[in-house]
């Protein structure tokens, strides 16, 4: 039986991400998000910001109060640095599922609904159609203008998105920054979204890309 879960397993596509992994069952119609749980990220916070830190900094037998203050200000804020780094796609899973539970009629028509999550450890979220047109993105930057630099790396990538209905809908939302974007322009990213006007959109940036390197 484990042999043939392995091979179950293996043979399930999977994407990467920063923070989780994706495991699609197209036979189920859904996708499984997990965490990526970077525990090596601890190992280092100890040994590099706590040991080596204190050996530079604390060495003398009786520091100077100012650098013991550096010292656990450092400490602390290369622990709250650490535990994003370890534990933020349980975060992300958790923002996720509660983001959509608890939104209205019309924001929830432009998320792909997530069915459920483990405590962040485990979602589950129906199965969507990634884009691959990059006109998406000149699309949702013709509404939202220079407030998706906030949150590019998601805005910059088609893939986040699937158009397949007739409307935007977003497979991947479990950020501050994107769900901040989606409250202030969710309604007009559904009634406003013109995939061919995010062509042109695209089309007027390079050129004026290739304006810049060519002068």
């Amino acid at each position: 039986m484990k042999r043939y879960w392995k091979a179950f397993v293996r043979r399930l596509p999977i994407s990467w991400g920063k923070r989780r992994i994706v495991f699609t069952i197209v036979s189920l119609g859904v996708v499984v998000k997990v965490p990526r749980l970077r525990l090596h990220r601890l190992w280092e916070f100890w040994r590099a910001d706590v040991v080596l830190m204190k050996m530079e900094m604390l060495s003398s037998p009786l520091p100077e109060p100012k650098t013991k203050e550096l010292y656990w200000e450092g400490v602390r804020l290369a622990l709250r640095r650490t535990l994003r780094q370890t534990f933020g796609g349980i975060g992300d899973n958790w923002r996720e599922r509660s983001f959509y539970k608890y939104s209205d009629a019309t924001t929830r028509q432009l998320l792909k609904p997530t069915l459920f999550s483990f405590f962040g450890l485990l979602n589950i979220q129906l199965l969507g159609e990634p884009c691959k047109d990059t006109a998406a993105c000149g699309a949702f930057r013709l509404i939202a203008g220079s407030e998706l630099s906030n949150d590019g790396h998601h805005w910059d990538h088609p893939s986040n998105f699937d158009l397949s209905s007739g409307r935007p809908q977003l497979l991947d939302y479990g950020s501050k920054a994107t769900q901040t974007i989606i409250k202030k322009f969710g309604a007009r990213f559904l009634t406003e979204f013109d995939l061919e006007a995010g062509r042109a959109q695209e089309a007027r940036e390079q050129a004026y890309f290739d304006s810049i390197t060519e002068g």
